[in-house]
């Protein structure tokens, strides 16, 4: 288990040499403190990280003499808690994978298509898990439930989505904001003459016949959720703009 010391006594058997102990060493990248010396026996005392995982331990024991060595090797199996979960996004059609950090909030066209992908560095592996809100979300991917697929984004897509590792020695979890967002629709343009209340409703390419003179109030509005710019195209005759976008 990670942190935890760990004391590795090795012990020669065997006849000795015109009375002179055999010589001890160890290799390896995990080597913390050897302990005292005694006859016949080293001991090597090494607290565990998550980087020693999966690397070798050798202790080799060299006679006195002509030099006859004898190794044993051991490869060492680390378990530790989850550890550096982060979340990518693939695009169907863009760059290569986007890193979120944990907390962004994510931007996404109704109609596009996305894959996130958690990944958890921990020994053995955490089981993964994707929720939104209180909904317990599938993955596209059994056998690696850390895949969430979004093959055509909704509106009803919109929320936070959490991905958890948990583990024997601990858990944790990342978030982000999926924002999605609509394009313009139902552009229509309404005219205000005078003092009335009452709007004309004008069509695409409408002609609208004023009196010069005359107050006119037109008004621009769109449905969608997304942040829009209402402006004015240009025209030849320019009509001066007050207020809000699209009046």
């Amino acid at each position: 288990k990670l942190a935890t010391p760990r004391t590795l006594p090795v012990l020669h058997h065997g006849p000795v040499r015109g009375g002179r102990p055999p010589t001890f060493s160890w290799v390896g990248v995990a080597l913390t403190s050897q302990g005292p010396k005694i006859p016949r026996t080293s001991v090597l005392t090494l607290t565990p990280q998550p980087q020693d995982h999966g690397t070798n331990l050798t202790c080799r024991v060299t006679l006195p003499g002509p030099g006859v060595s004898a190794e044993r090797t051991i490869q060492l199996n680390v378990s530790y808690a989850p550890q550096n979960l982060t979340i990518s996004v693939f695009w169907k059609e863009g760059p290569g994978p986007e890193t979120l950090g944990n907390g962004s909030s994510l931007p996404v066209q109704e109609g596009q298509s996305l894959r996130l992908v958690c990944v958890a560095n921990s020994n053995p592996p955490a089981m993964l898990s994707w929720t939104r809100g209180s909904l317990r979300l599938s993955s596209s991917s059994p056998s690696n439930p850390g895949v969430l697929e979004l093959p055509r984004v909704e509106l009803g897509h919109h929320g936070k989505y959490v991905c958890r590792a948990q583990h024997l020695l601990g858990s944790l979890q990342a978030s982000l904001s999926l924002f999605v967002t609509s394009a313009p629709q139902n552009l229509t343009v309404h005219a205000f003459r005078g003092n009335s209340t009452v709007p004309e409703v004008l069509g695409n390419t409408t002609s609208l016949r004023v009196q010069e003179g005359q107050s006119l109030r037109l008004v621009c509005d769109t449905d969608g959720n997304y942040s829009a710019r209402v402006s004015p195209a240009p025209a030849p005759t320019s009509l001066g703009s007050s207020g809000a976008p699209g009046l």
